[in-house]
């Protein structure tokens, strides 16, 4: 491999699929592609490959699983890079890539998407937990997109305040290529993997009260089957690079647990208002003194009852997201990320 003269920087993530620790690499690169020789190592071809920005892409198989022929051919990959630093995301990639603190000369930055593990129970919590801790000898840096994730990596996990940076998630501001056109009235979106921890099943409850209202969900998943819905709400299924968050009224994210979330973000960008679970970073998306949406408990009657609220006072809530979209444009945290990757 013939070697650039830019600085080496490889992302390693365990699966390639539609999600926000995905979305925050692929817009990593494209942040980063004109000045470093940017490269991804995951376990397959999928959405984020497709996604690279022009970085190089290697898979090694069973990179989402204990195996110890990955671990060797991590390390032989790694080997042949030379990466100046290795920024993992997602469990099993931040394992390995972080195992090789010892084995290759470079900065190694965890990057936690949400602390996941830490709202769960049972023995493989407390093995990932046990784990994380053994693996805070091994990371140079791990970097939160939260606040409320920092906070859990010093007092849960037991990182010393000088290796938890924090650099919350925002996102390139695109004009979407094309339009959904969707039918006149009031449309609210939900956007996610209709898999555990979001909460489907409480977009579609809130809705039942509100059958003049259009429900959209942009995902798929095992969750889709066990949905009881009704007419005013509408499947789209899973949609590559979806950016057509403008045409909406209002963005509503039910979820048992997040870091901070990509899509939420993405609404808030163009100026939609939110209506959030109140799980992780999600309040820092939710401006105090112009508030551009609401948070709500993961309840039924919350959730609807909260959006009964932003229905009512809807205007309000719309110029406070007008006026506060600007501060989700990651082009402004360039050099932040530069300083944390290379020092």
């Amino acid at each position: 491999m013939t070697q650039s003269n830019k600085k080496r920087i490889v992302f390693t993530i365990s699966k390639p699929v539609v999600g926000g620790a995905q979305f925050w690499v692929s817009n990593l690169c494209r942040l980063l592609k004109d000045e470093f020789d940017v490269h991804i190592i995951t376990s397959c071809e999928g959405w984020l490959t497709d996604n690279s920005h022009g970085a190089t892409i290697h898979v090694i198989k069973s990179l989402d699983t204990v195996s110890l022929i990955c671990f060797r051919n991590l390390f032989r990959c790694l080997r042949v890079i030379s990466p100046d630093v290795i920024v993992s995301s997602s469990a099993f990639a931040g394992f390995y890539s972080r195992l090789m603190h010892f084995l290759i000369p470079c900065r190694n930055v965890y990057v936690s998407h949400g602390w996941s593990a830490l709202y769960k129970t049972g023995f493989f919590s407390k093995l990932f937990v046990l784990v994380e801790k053994l693996l805070v000898y091994a990371t140079d840096y791990v970097l939160c997109v939260s606040n409320e994730d920092a906070e859990k990596a010093i007092n849960n996990i037991g990182y010393g305040e000088h290796k938890v940076k924090v650099i919350s998630n925002k996102v390139f501001i695109d004009t979407p290529s094309h339009k959904l056109n969707l039918p006149n009235g009031f449309n609210v979106l939900f956007v996610g993997r209709l898999e555990p921890p979001k909460r489907p099943d409480l977009f579609i409850s809130s809705l039942k009260s509100h059958l003049s209202i259009h429900g959209f969900i942009i995902g798929d998943g095992s969750l889709k089957s066990k949905l009881t819905t009704t007419n005013n709400i509408t499947f789209l299924g899973e949609i590559s690079s979806f950016n057509n968050f403008v045409e909406f009224d209002l963005f509503v994210l039910a979820s048992d647990s997040e870091g901070l979330p990509m899509s939420a973000i993405q609404a808030a960008s163009v100026g939609v208002p939110l209506l959030l679970s109140d799980v992780g970073g999600c309040s820092e998306l939710i401006d105090e003194n112009l508030p551009n949406g609401l948070l709500t408990k993961n309840t039924i009657e919350d959730f609807t009852n909260n959006l009964t609220t932003i229905l009512n006072d809807y205007s309000f809530f719309k110029s406070n997201a007008i006026v506060s979209k600007e501060k989700h444009n990651i082009v402004t945290d360039k050099l932040l990320y530069i300083n944390l990757f290379f020092g």
